[in-house]
């Protein structure tokens, strides 16, 4: 058989590219002109502008005739001296604009959708450009005697690289080219991003310049992360991701320990054999798999996955207690690399189902489901219950899935926990470890992989050994076992510490280290991300070093080492929030002597030795809370930027045509802190919002659209999110505004039903409630006066009441079922106790909160009770007096009333309620309205 073509014999040639177009209508833009900036193996560069005569779909041009172009027009300019095998091709944000090239349905089904933007992975696009037969023969005859006469110029590999995703969160390309010294040129004055067609009509050389500057900055930065990795992390090749990178760091780093992946991890390899019809022969495929013991468990550990602890413990604007106050914004430095050092290899084979708490103390990794009730003065209980919708609460009480290091801290709380279910993973023997890894480690030297791939655990096995000048094996520092994330993290945090803060390198490695983390926790939560050969939603699968036992085990000591930070504030410490791995706290000098914080702090003496634990982020003089993650400053520090957590809000930016030097101000901290301010102070009940945001990727692929910025209606919502109780409201003023503003602290919930159903009754208030033809019921409603307080607390205080009086009604029945279960004679008696009403009353639209209180009079009333013994007015005579006092009342109302059942505590604490009970008071005395007014 004719040997079958092959790519080019060259290197890899590196370009970026943008596209640059104009917004004409729903799902369709019109294309102005693609550009691309060409790098050379000795730095020599190539740009080239591809400008569109019109906007019909068929004159944009195709992907692979532009490359045929840009690469012949690129090696006639000697930028590179062979014919390239392969071309990588970088852009910022590479859905935008590799979805505008004609043919890109033609490759499609060969990119992958990866957080949001499209790019290709493993496996390159394989590409046939359209050269003529004499550029054909003209290449062909110049390289053939390096590849061989089978070499065909026409085959290309092709892949997307989306700088955006090897970036810091945030950097926009003018940070990247603020970093790379490669200035992002702004448009000429007068001009904006909405004109672009006008500015090349008119400046035709700016826009050139100022298309080819995007792509030049891509390609650029996404070399110097190529340049960077290999000569600061020994990692060679290109990741889709820098957390793709962090999964190769950290195999390399134990590969440099002497410690196959495989061995640390719990992996093995399965091969699967199959008959293949075109070869006739059988073909194998080795598949990469947790082991078996680890796989039976992998659910009960997922759900043990749970998230950071994330609470707002202050709504509205912090009191001043004199010009010196102070709030401090401590965050735990590099928590997730430090918590992940502790971390070591787990011996599945040896694993134990235990109800013992005792088995939970310690450093081990222990799982469970436990019950658990915390004594009545606990400000901060440490113990996490999952809330449908609402995530992570922390009440005194109830059902929790908990980690070793939470389930310590809360018996060191004096909490009372018991485990309904546990499992405990021992630490695999540290010995073990390398004999086995030695074993693996050779097989694989055996077969050198030719390239690094992104989670590809065989192809970095030759690189790394004793050689390198790492000590071989590591020192154990009296640990029993091996820490596989600890070599990571001692050289993200090393590399880190070389560089100033805010610098490229600096902010590069922390995101290198942060992706580690969330790695070990991938594919486990029901993810999912388009397919793009078939476009139909597939989960997410788990990474090369993925296992949900690490990553909950993780995730639940930082969660345990902040516990124990509230914990120990003083009684009288202002808690503003607490988010993941920081708080907000009037506190300068955090109490760090429990048991977690010196777990926690051991671990940095050893992954950067002399550092703290903590160190402070930002400084403020007043905090303005609404909910978690929605933390502003009502008066700024000189010096300090102020704290902005923007609770998922954009802020709105006034240059929606696309001034970009306004644009640039308006996200300056201070302005942004500015804006939301101003939002949260002046909300109106029921308001709606624009929010800007991009075009999903599934409504491009589904309705072939083009990139757009859509800008939905959102109902705004900056209320208090009720994870726990409100106590003390009263008025404070913001002081930047010079506006007073409704504030309250908070204390946690008895259960988590109980906050659960007042987050709902709130929901209800909040957003109002229409009948079937849109009139309101219910108006809309915000939390900003004590009016707006006391409008809530009467809605509350019914629907609560009925929640109290449900429940002692169940409680009721099922001491009254216990009691027939037990009874060898169950009487007609024993039934009819069975039976009764909930005990839940209801206002209705007309007559509100009042009406509940009037019924309940008349019933006591018509039982003569609570007071109303010697009561002497008839029906209609009662009637008569109420309704002339102003009180409505029919007599038909007064006998339904004496036959309902009568509830005690159900009418809340209104004005109109006190007025009116005053009112009866005064024509019977002895009546006792203390049984009307709902408890708290």
């Amino acid at each position: 058989k004719p040997e079958p073509p092959r790519f080019g014999g060259g290197g890899t040639v590196f370009g970026g590219f943008d596209a640059e177009w104009e917004y004409e209508k729903k799902g369709r833009n019109r294309l102005l002109a693609v550009s691309f900036c060409v790098v050379g193996p000795t730095g020599a560069r190539y740009n080239k502008v591809i400008l569109l005569a019109g906007d019909d779909a068929e004159e944009r041009p195709a992907l692979s005739d532009a490359l045929a172009e840009l690469l012949e027009e690129a090696h006639d300019d000697e930028v590179f001296d062979e014919w390239p095998r392969e071309v990588v091709l970088c852009a910022h944000f590479a859905r935008a604009d590799i979805t505008v090239f004609r043919d890109f349905k033609r490759f499609r089904h060969q990119l992958q959708a990866v957080n949001g933007t499209l790019v290709t992975t493993s496996t390159p696009i394989e590409m046939s450009l359209p050269l003529k037969d004499d550029q054909v023969e003209r290449i062909k005859h110049r390289y053939c005697y390096v590849v061989g006469d089978q070499f065909d110029p026409r085959l290309l590999s092709v892949r997307i690289v989306d700088s955006a995703r090897l970036a810091p969160p945030g950097a926009s390309l003018a940070k990247l080219g603020g970093w790379l010294e490669i200035e992002k040129l702004s448009l000429p004055l007068g001009y904006r991003k909405s004109e672009m067609r006008r500015l090349l009509r008119e400046n035709p050389t700016a826009f050139r310049e100022y298309a080819l500057r995007d792509a030049e900055i891509a390609v650029m930065y996404v070399l110097w992360v190529l340049w960077f990795c290999h000569r600061h992390l020994g990692l060679k090749g290109l990741s889709a991701t820098a957390s793709g990178l962090s999964v190769r760091l950290v195999q390399a780093c134990m590969r440099r320990d002497g410690v196959h992946p495989d061995v640390a991890l719990n992996f093995e390899k399965t091969r699967h054999w199959r008959w293949n019809e075109q070869t006739g022969r059988p073909t194998s495929k080795t598949k990469h798999v947790p082991t078996r013991i680890r796989g039976w468990f992998e659910r009960f550990f997922a759900d043990c996955y749970l998230g950071g602890r994330n609470e707002c413990y202050w709504f509205g604007p912090t009191p001043l207690a004199g010009a010196d106050f102070r709030l401090y914004d401590h965050d735990l430095a590099a928590c997730y690399v430090v918590s992940l050092a502790g971390i070591m290899c787990l011996d599945y084979d040896r694993i134990e189902i235990t109800r013992d708490v005792d088995r939970f103390m310690g450093h081990v990794a222990g799982y469970a489901e436990v019950e658990f009730q915390f004594p009545r003065d606990t400000r901060h209980p440490a113990l996490p219950v999952v809330v449908e919708k609402y995530g992570l609460w922390y009440p005194l009480s109830g059902v929790a899935l908990a980690t070793a290091p939470e389930i310590e801290l809360a018996v060191l709380m004096g909490a009372e926990v018991k485990i309904k279910f546990g499992v405990v993973i021992p630490w695999k023997d540290r010995a073990a470890v390398f004999a086995e890894s030695k074993k693996r480690l050779q097989r694989s030297r055996n077969a050198r992989a030719a390239s690094a791939r992104e989670d590809d655990d065989e192809a970095l096995s030759d690189q790394f050994g004793p050689a390198d000048g790492v000590q071989f094996p590591p020192e154990s520092h009296g640990n029993v076992g091996y820490h596989p994330f600890e070599p990571t993290a001692i050289s993200t945090r090393t590399e880190r510490l070389k560089y100033g803060r805010k610098t490229l390198p600096h902010e590069f490695m922390k995101l290198v280290g942060n992706g580690v983390y969330g790695k070990t926790g991938q594919g486990f939560k029901g993810k999912r991300s388009l397919d793009m050969e078939d476009l139909r939603y597939a989960a997410i699968k788990p990474s090369g070093i993925s296992d949900p036992a690490i990553a909950a085990l993780v995730s639940g000591f930082a969660r345990a080492v902040l516990s124990e930070i509230l914990w120990k504030l003083p009684p009288d410490a202002l808690v503003v929030s607490a988010t993941t791995d920081g708080l907000l706290v009037d506190v300068e000098k955090l109490d760090l002597t429990g048991v977690m914080c010196q777990r926690f702090q051991a671990l940095v003496d050893r992954i950067a030795p002399g550092t703290g634990m903590t160190e402070l982020k930002h400084l403020i003089g007043q905090a303005v809370a609404g909910k978690t993650r929605l933390q502003l400053t009502g008066l700024a520090v000189d010096g300090h930027e102020p704290v902005v957590a923007k609770g998922g809000i954009k802020v709105l930016l006034d240059s929606a045509d696309g001034d970009e030097e306004m644009e640039r101000e308006l996200l300056r901290p201070e302005n942004q802190n500015a804006f939301m301010l101003d939002l949260f102070a002046n909300r109106q009940p029921g308001q709606v919002i624009t929010r800007p945001s991009l075009m999903s990727l599934s409504e491009m692929m589904f309705n072939d659209w083009d990139l757009q910025t859509v800008r939905p209606e959102v109902r705004l919502n900056m209320e208090f999110d009720f994870k726990r109780r409100p106590v003390n409201p009263h008025m404070v003023r913001i002081e930047s505004l010079g506006v007073e503003h409704l504030a309250f602290s908070t204390v946690p919930w008895k259960t988590a039903a109980e906050g659960e159903l007042t987050r709902m009754l709130f929901d209800r208030w909040r957003r109002g409630e229409q009948d079937k033809d849109g009139n309101w019921v219910q108006p809309a409603h915000c939390l900003k006066t004590m009016e707006d307080w006391n409008s809530w607390q009467e809605y509350y205080g019914l629907y609560a009441g009925n929640l109290r009086r449900r429940q002692a009604y169940e409680a009721r029945q099922d001491a009254a079922l216990n009691a027939a279960s037990n009874s060898d004679h169950e009487t007609a008696g024993d039934n009819a106790a069975l039976r009764g009403v909930t005990g839940q009353v209801y206002a209705t639209s007309k007559t509100g909160v009042l009406g509940v209180a009037i019924r309940t009079f008349l019933t006591a009333y018509g039982k003569r009770v609570w007071g109303l013994h010697g009561a002497d007015l008839s029906q209609s005579k009662l009637a008569a007096w109420l309704t002339e006092a102003g009180y409505a009342v029919t007599t038909s109302a007064i006998k339904n009333a004496s036959r309902s059942a009568l509830h005690e505590f159900v009418s809340p604490a209104t004005a109109e309620v006190l007025t009116f009970l005053d009112v009866v008071k005064q024509r019977f005395p002895s009546l006792e309205t203390e049984r009307f007014l709902a408890r708290d």
